[in-house]
C-alpha cells in the first residue's frame, strides 16, 4: 500500500510540475500579449484595457490558479485567433485524433506481437537477431524520416494509401481508414 501511495504522490507532483512548465511556456515568450494582439499602432489605453480584460494585470500566481482551474474543469477559455471556445476547437479534431490513435495501436500490436513471438521462441538464434536488428534500426531512424520514406514507398510508389487528401468517414469509410493508416 505504501508503494502505491508513493507512486500516486509522484504522479501528482509530476502533473503539477508539467502544469507549471506548460503555463510558464506561455509567459516566457517576450512581449506583451495585449500589445501583440492589438498590433503596433495600439494606444497605451487600448493595451491597458485589453490587459485588464484578459486578466493580464493580475499576479502570475492568481493567473496560474485560474488557468489550472479552467483546465481541470475543461473550461479553457476562448481562442484569441478563432474567437471560439478552445474546447469546441478540440472537440472538432478529437474524433480523427482518436481514430488515428486506435489504428496506430492496432498496427503496433499486429506487427509487434508476431515479431516478439518469433524472437522469443528461439532466443539468441538467427530469427531473434534479425528481429532485434530490424527493431533497433526502426528506433534509430527519426520518426519524420521514416514517415517520409514509408509515404514515398506505399503512398506514392505503390499507390496503396492516400497521401494528403483527407476523406471523412461519412463519405468513404475505407478511404478514411486508408488515410489514417499512412500516418500511423
Amino acid at each position: 500500500m505504501a508503494y502505491i501511495a508513493k507512486k500516486f504522490m509522484q504522479l501528482i507532483l509530476t502533473l503539477v510540475l508539467v502544469s507549471i512548465i506548460t503555463f510558464a511556456a506561455f509567459w516566457i515568450v517576450p512581449g506583451d500579449p495585449a500589445r501583440i494582439i492589438l498590433g503596433p499602432n495600439a494606444t497605451p489605453e487600448q493595451v491597458s484595457l485589453l490587459s485588464e480584460e484578459l486578466g493580464l494585470d493580475r499576479p502570475l500566481g492568481v493567473r496560474y490558479l485560474e488557468w489550472l482551474g479552467g483546465a481541470l474543469t475543461l473550461d479553457m477559455g476562448e481562442s484569441l485567433s478563432f474567437k471560439t471556445p478552445v474546447t469546441d476547437l478540440i472537440a472538432q479534431k478529437l474524433p480523427v485524433t482518436l481514430a488515428l490513435s486506435v489504428i496506430s495501436l492496432l498496427m503496433t500490436m499486429i506487427v509487434s506481437f508476431p515479431l516478439a513471438m518469433i524472437a522469443a521462441r528461439r532466443p539468441g538464434k538467427f530469427a531473434d537477431h534479425v528481429v532485434s536488428v530490424v527493431t533497433h534500426s526502426f528506433f534509430a531512424v527519426p520518426p519524420f524520416v521514416l514517415s517520409l520514406f514509408l509515404t514515398l514507398i506505399f503512398g506514392i510508389g505503390l499507390n496503396l494509401f492516400q497521401v494528403g487528401r483527407f476523406v471523412s468517414h461519412n463519405q468513404d469509410f475505407w478511404g478514411f481508414i486508408g488515410y489514417l493508416i499512412m500516418p500511423s
